[in-house]
């Protein structure tokens, strides 16, 4: 058995949400087989502040729950 961790290359996408702020969304998963773990972080940047989103868990479950992640994600103020 192999103690290596397997991180795939990120996806990387633009997110905007309602207030208007820009963003970057990186999504990432790690592991084998149907042990995948997905780790999720939107990066948010203006003059004033830093915000992060984060969520993580089973790799499968976050892309059922892709679409309603995202919408959380567009809401932040």
């Amino acid at each position: 058995m192999s103690n290596r961790i397997r991180l795939k290359r990120p996806v990387k996408e633009e997110i905007h949400p309602e207030s208007g702020l820009a963003g970057m969304l990186f999504q990432f998963e790690l592991g084998d087989g149907a042990r995948k773990t997905g780790y999720w972080v939107a990066v948010f940047v203006d003059a004033r502040r830093i915000l992060t989103v984060e969520v993580g868990g089973p790799a499968d479950e976050l892309k059922e729950q892709a679409d309603a992640l995202h919408t959380a994600i567009r809401s932040v103020k």
